[in-house]
């Protein structure tokens, strides 16, 4: 079974990440989705939405990690993208409000951490 450990994007998301993007998309890409693949996800520098819109290619349009982090500054407001990042144990968001509209809180979820939210 594939397992990812730690996954982090910085401003260039588009430039580094069409490797991992593809791997998203075969692990993600099936008939059914699976969870848990990943056990960290860190987007920071304002690429949330772009990696969103990256990976609009998976079939099912969820993505499942263990812990997430997010800073997203600015006005953004990620349209046009149906997938959702499913988060089962840790949450961190900081920055852009609007990313909570594509985030799914599991039941098992122990930590949400929302700090410097910005007003729009």
């Amino acid at each position: 079974e594939f397992y990812v450990e730690k996954v982090s994007f910085g401003n260039n998301l588009k430039k580094k990440s069409e490797k991992f993007l593809k791997l998203i998309e075969r692990v993600h890409g099936g008939e059914t989705t699976a969870p848990r693949k990943i056990k960290a996800l860190a987007l920071n520098k304002n690429s949330f939405f772009s990696f969103l819109e990256e990976t609009r290619r998976i079939i099912k349009r969820k993505i499942h990690v263990e812990e997430l982090a997010v800073t997203q500054k600015g006005k953004d407001k990620g349209l046009g993208t149906e997938t959702r990042i499913v988060v089962s144990k840790k949450a961190s968001i900081r920055g852009n409000p609007r990313v909570l509209l594509f985030i799914e809180l599991g039941p098992e979820l122990s930590h949400l951490n929302i700090e410097e939210i910005e007003t729009q």
